[in-house]
Protein backbone atom coordinates (compact mmCIF):
# COMPACT_ATOMS: atom_id res chain seq x y z
CA UNK A 1 0.00 0.00 0.00
CA UNK A 2 1.26 3.47 -0.75
CA UNK A 3 1.89 5.64 2.99
CA UNK A 4 -0.73 8.33 2.05
CA UNK A 5 -2.80 9.65 5.20
CA UNK A 6 -5.95 7.01 3.49
CA UNK A 7 -3.38 4.22 3.37
CA UNK A 8 -2.34 4.89 6.93
CA UNK A 9 -6.38 4.79 7.81
CA UNK A 10 -7.10 1.83 6.32
CA UNK A 11 -3.91 -0.24 7.81
CA UNK A 12 -4.72 1.03 11.36
CA UNK A 13 -8.63 -0.24 10.31
CA UNK A 14 -7.73 -3.56 9.30
CA UNK A 15 -4.99 -4.44 12.41
CA UNK A 16 -7.81 -3.50 14.33
CA UNK A 17 -10.32 -5.66 12.50
CA UNK A 18 -8.08 -9.03 11.92
CA UNK A 19 -6.69 -8.37 15.86
CA UNK A 20 -10.01 -8.36 17.22
CA UNK A 21 -11.14 -11.91 15.57
CA UNK A 22 -7.76 -13.59 16.30
CA UNK A 23 -7.97 -16.37 19.50
CA UNK A 24 -4.86 -18.01 21.32
CA UNK A 25 -5.33 -21.30 22.46
CA UNK A 26 -3.57 -22.43 25.77
CA UNK A 27 -3.48 -25.79 27.45
CA UNK A 28 -4.12 -26.32 31.37
CA UNK A 29 -6.56 -25.25 34.01
CA UNK A 30 -7.14 -21.82 35.23
CA UNK A 31 -3.66 -20.24 36.43
CA UNK A 32 -1.95 -22.57 35.57
CA UNK A 33 1.11 -21.23 33.03
CA UNK A 34 1.12 -22.49 29.46
CA UNK A 35 4.82 -24.13 28.44
CA UNK A 36 2.79 -24.05 24.37
CA UNK A 37 0.71 -21.45 22.74
CA UNK A 38 -1.32 -21.66 19.59
CA UNK A 39 -3.52 -19.46 17.55
CA UNK A 40 -6.90 -19.47 15.68
CA UNK A 41 -10.02 -17.25 14.53
CA UNK A 42 -13.60 -17.16 15.67
CA UNK A 43 -16.02 -17.44 13.87
CA UNK A 44 -19.89 -17.57 14.62
CA UNK A 45 -22.05 -19.43 12.88
CA UNK A 46 -25.67 -18.72 11.18
CA UNK A 47 -27.14 -19.71 13.81
CA UNK A 48 -25.45 -18.67 16.70
CA UNK A 49 -22.90 -21.06 17.40
CA UNK A 50 -19.10 -20.31 17.89
CA UNK A 51 -16.38 -22.33 16.67
CA UNK A 52 -12.38 -21.65 16.33
CA UNK A 53 -10.74 -22.36 12.82
CA UNK A 54 -7.27 -23.66 13.67
CA UNK A 55 -4.61 -25.92 12.90
CA UNK A 56 -5.48 -29.56 13.32
CA UNK A 57 -2.04 -30.70 15.41
CA UNK A 58 -3.18 -27.51 17.67
CA UNK A 59 -6.91 -29.04 17.65
CA UNK A 60 -5.36 -32.18 18.58
CA UNK A 61 -3.96 -31.71 21.41
CA UNK A 62 -7.20 -30.28 22.66
CA UNK A 63 -8.94 -33.83 22.41
CA UNK A 64 -5.84 -35.00 24.69
CA UNK A 65 -6.11 -31.93 27.71
CA UNK A 66 -8.13 -29.01 28.79
CA UNK A 67 -7.61 -26.26 26.85
CA UNK A 68 -8.64 -22.45 27.54
CA UNK A 69 -9.54 -19.83 24.89
CA UNK A 70 -8.42 -16.16 24.94
CA UNK A 71 -8.33 -13.48 22.33
CA UNK A 72 -7.36 -9.52 22.02
CA UNK A 73 -6.95 -7.73 24.88
CA UNK A 74 -8.73 -10.50 27.02
CA UNK A 75 -7.73 -10.78 31.26
CA UNK A 76 -8.92 -14.10 31.65
CA UNK A 77 -8.72 -16.69 29.30
CA UNK A 78 -12.00 -18.94 29.05
CA UNK A 79 -11.19 -22.24 30.67
CA UNK A 80 -12.16 -25.81 29.03
CA UNK A 81 -14.11 -24.47 26.67
CA UNK A 82 -14.58 -27.42 24.23
CA UNK A 83 -17.70 -28.66 22.79
CA UNK A 84 -16.71 -30.65 20.55
CA UNK A 85 -13.50 -30.63 17.37
CA UNK A 86 -14.34 -31.55 13.74
CA UNK A 87 -11.03 -31.99 12.26
CA UNK A 88 -10.31 -31.97 8.36
CA UNK A 89 -10.24 -35.66 6.99
CA UNK A 90 -6.85 -36.32 5.44
CA UNK A 91 -3.59 -34.46 5.85
CA UNK A 92 -4.32 -31.11 5.47
CA UNK A 93 -3.74 -28.79 8.86
CA UNK A 94 -7.22 -27.09 9.30
CA UNK A 95 -9.94 -27.95 12.60
CA UNK A 96 -12.62 -26.91 14.33
CA UNK A 97 -12.80 -26.21 18.18
CA UNK A 98 -16.80 -25.58 18.86
CA UNK A 99 -17.16 -23.41 21.71
CA UNK A 100 -19.79 -24.35 24.98
CA UNK A 101 -22.32 -22.18 23.99
CA UNK A 102 -23.04 -21.10 27.46
CA UNK A 103 -19.61 -19.67 27.49
CA UNK A 104 -19.76 -17.55 24.01
CA UNK A 105 -20.72 -14.06 25.46
CA UNK A 106 -17.35 -12.41 25.67
CA UNK A 107 -16.69 -13.58 21.65
CA UNK A 108 -19.83 -12.07 20.48
CA UNK A 109 -18.50 -8.85 19.23
CA UNK A 110 -15.25 -10.30 18.39
CA UNK A 111 -16.18 -13.61 15.56
CA UNK A 112 -16.54 -13.34 11.77
CA UNK A 113 -19.28 -15.01 10.16
CA UNK A 114 -18.63 -17.39 7.80
CA UNK A 115 -18.83 -15.49 4.72
CA UNK A 116 -15.50 -14.38 5.22
CA UNK A 117 -14.18 -17.55 4.18
CA UNK A 118 -14.60 -17.83 0.91
CA UNK A 119 -16.01 -20.84 -1.28
CA UNK A 120 -14.73 -20.11 -4.81
CA UNK A 121 -11.33 -20.10 -5.98
CA UNK A 122 -9.33 -17.25 -4.37
CA UNK A 123 -6.12 -16.17 -5.93
CA UNK A 124 -3.55 -13.80 -4.67
CA UNK A 125 -2.36 -10.83 -6.96
CA UNK A 126 0.31 -8.94 -6.81
CA UNK A 127 -1.69 -5.72 -5.87
CA UNK A 128 -3.01 -7.54 -2.46
CA UNK A 129 -1.89 -6.78 0.62
CA UNK A 130 -1.31 -9.86 2.92
CA UNK A 131 -2.05 -10.02 6.53
CA UNK A 132 -0.77 -12.65 8.69
CA UNK A 133 -2.39 -12.85 12.25
CA UNK A 134 -1.14 -15.25 15.79
CA UNK A 135 -0.07 -14.99 18.98
CA UNK A 136 4.13 -16.10 18.70
CA UNK A 137 4.69 -17.77 22.08
CA UNK A 138 8.56 -15.91 21.99
CA UNK A 139 6.60 -12.39 22.57
CA UNK A 140 4.20 -13.76 25.54
CA UNK A 141 5.21 -12.72 29.16
CA UNK A 142 4.70 -14.22 32.33
CA UNK A 143 4.78 -11.79 35.74
CA UNK A 144 6.02 -14.20 38.75
CA UNK A 145 4.92 -12.35 41.51
CA UNK A 146 1.44 -11.81 40.60
CA UNK A 147 1.45 -15.35 38.98
CA UNK A 148 0.11 -13.99 35.21
CA UNK A 149 0.78 -14.77 31.77
CA UNK A 150 0.17 -12.45 29.13
CA UNK A 151 0.24 -13.29 25.16
CA UNK A 152 0.43 -10.59 22.45
CA UNK A 153 -1.13 -10.82 19.17
CA UNK A 154 1.14 -10.31 15.87
CA UNK A 155 -0.22 -8.49 12.67
CA UNK A 156 2.42 -9.47 9.90
CA UNK A 157 1.89 -7.65 6.52
CA UNK A 158 3.51 -10.31 4.66
CA UNK A 159 4.64 -11.19 0.76
CA UNK A 160 4.68 -14.49 -0.84
CA UNK A 161 7.94 -16.24 -1.42
CA UNK A 162 8.95 -15.97 -5.05
CA UNK A 163 8.38 -19.85 -5.24
CA UNK A 164 4.81 -19.22 -3.87
CA UNK A 165 3.38 -22.96 -3.53
CA UNK A 166 5.32 -26.31 -1.94
CA UNK A 167 5.17 -29.64 -2.72
CA UNK A 168 2.20 -30.19 -0.90
CA UNK A 169 0.77 -27.01 -2.24
CA UNK A 170 0.88 -24.73 0.70
CA UNK A 171 1.39 -21.20 0.51
CA UNK A 172 5.30 -20.27 1.34
CA UNK A 173 4.87 -16.56 3.24
CA UNK A 174 8.48 -14.91 3.59
CA UNK A 175 9.33 -14.72 7.32
CA UNK A 176 12.04 -12.18 7.36
CA UNK A 177 13.38 -9.30 9.21
CA UNK A 178 10.21 -6.45 9.18
CA UNK A 179 10.42 -2.85 8.77
CA UNK A 180 7.97 -1.05 11.69
CA UNK A 181 4.80 0.80 9.20
CA UNK A 182 5.18 4.73 9.42
CA UNK A 183 8.64 4.21 9.64
CA UNK A 184 12.40 2.95 8.44
CA UNK A 185 12.44 0.77 11.52
CA UNK A 186 13.79 -3.09 11.07
CA UNK A 187 12.63 -5.30 13.70
CA UNK A 188 13.41 -9.15 14.63
CA UNK A 189 10.93 -11.13 13.94
CA UNK A 190 9.93 -13.62 16.73
CA UNK A 191 9.91 -17.26 15.92
CA UNK A 192 6.69 -17.65 14.43
CA UNK A 193 6.25 -20.82 16.80
CA UNK A 194 2.64 -20.43 18.61
CA UNK A 195 1.16 -18.51 15.22
CA UNK A 196 -0.05 -21.95 13.98
CA UNK A 197 -3.67 -22.13 13.34
CA UNK A 198 -3.78 -18.69 13.01
CA UNK A 199 -5.21 -16.62 9.55
CA UNK A 200 -3.93 -15.62 6.24
CA UNK A 201 -6.18 -12.59 5.73
CA UNK A 202 -5.98 -11.16 1.83
CA UNK A 203 -7.25 -7.51 1.20
CA UNK A 204 -8.05 -6.16 -2.10
CA UNK A 205 -8.09 -2.28 -3.24
CA UNK A 206 -11.70 -1.48 -3.71
CA UNK A 207 -12.85 0.12 -7.39
CA UNK A 208 -12.30 3.88 -7.09
CA UNK A 209 -15.19 5.95 -5.50
CA UNK A 210 -16.48 2.81 -3.27
CA UNK A 211 -17.44 2.22 -0.13
CA UNK A 212 -14.66 0.23 1.82
CA UNK A 213 -14.15 -1.01 4.99
CA UNK A 214 -12.03 -3.67 6.63
CA UNK A 215 -14.59 -6.22 7.01
CA UNK A 216 -16.31 -5.90 3.74
CA UNK A 217 -12.74 -5.78 1.77
CA UNK A 218 -11.11 -8.98 3.69
CA UNK A 219 -11.03 -12.71 2.96
CA UNK A 220 -9.28 -15.65 4.81
CA UNK A 221 -7.48 -17.41 2.06
CA UNK A 222 -5.28 -19.85 4.78
CA UNK A 223 -4.59 -20.67 7.47
CA UNK A 224 -0.78 -21.19 8.91
CA UNK A 225 0.50 -24.49 9.15
CA UNK A 226 3.95 -24.71 9.85
CA UNK A 227 7.32 -23.17 9.53
CA UNK A 228 10.63 -24.21 7.76
CA UNK A 229 12.80 -22.82 10.92
CA UNK A 230 14.45 -20.11 8.51
CA UNK A 231 12.76 -17.57 6.46
CA UNK A 232 9.24 -19.19 5.23
CA UNK A 233 6.27 -20.10 6.72
CA UNK A 234 3.88 -22.57 5.56
CA UNK A 235 0.08 -22.35 4.87
CA UNK A 236 -2.85 -24.33 4.18
CA UNK A 237 -4.92 -22.46 1.03
CA UNK A 238 -8.80 -21.95 1.65
CA UNK A 239 -9.43 -23.52 -1.73
CA UNK A 240 -8.25 -26.89 0.40
CA UNK A 241 -10.88 -27.01 2.91
CA UNK A 242 -13.59 -24.38 2.16
CA UNK A 243 -15.81 -27.22 0.90
CA UNK A 244 -15.22 -29.11 4.37
CA UNK A 245 -15.37 -26.11 6.54
CA UNK A 246 -19.12 -24.51 5.56
CA UNK A 247 -19.97 -28.46 5.52
CA UNK A 248 -18.81 -28.59 9.37
CA UNK A 249 -20.54 -25.21 10.39
CA UNK A 250 -24.05 -26.58 8.96
CA UNK A 251 -23.55 -29.79 10.75
CA UNK A 252 -22.40 -27.34 14.13
CA UNK A 253 -26.13 -25.44 13.40
CA UNK A 254 -27.84 -28.94 13.03
CA UNK A 255 -26.48 -30.86 15.41
CA UNK A 256 -25.01 -29.06 18.01
CA UNK A 257 -26.82 -30.34 21.16
CA UNK A 258 -26.03 -33.86 20.13
CA UNK A 259 -22.23 -33.10 19.76
CA UNK A 260 -20.88 -33.63 23.47
CA UNK A 261 -17.81 -32.61 25.19
CA UNK A 262 -14.97 -33.21 22.93
CA UNK A 263 -16.28 -35.25 20.23
CA UNK A 264 -15.32 -34.98 17.12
Amino acid sequence: MIDTGKERHAQEAINKFVQSSCAFLVPGIKDRVAREVGSGVIVCSRNGHHVILTAKHVAECAIREEYRLGFFKCSDPIPNFVAGIPTFPNNVDVALLIVKDNLTPPLNQLAISPELIPTSDQDIQDQDSLVLNGYPGQISYYNQEQNEQGFKVMSYWCLLSSNPLDERGRYRVEWKDAIVRGSNKHIDLPSPKGMSGGPLWRFRKPASGSIWSAGEAGKIVGIQSAWDRKKTVLIEPVQKWSDWFHKSIRKVDANYGDLGDKRK
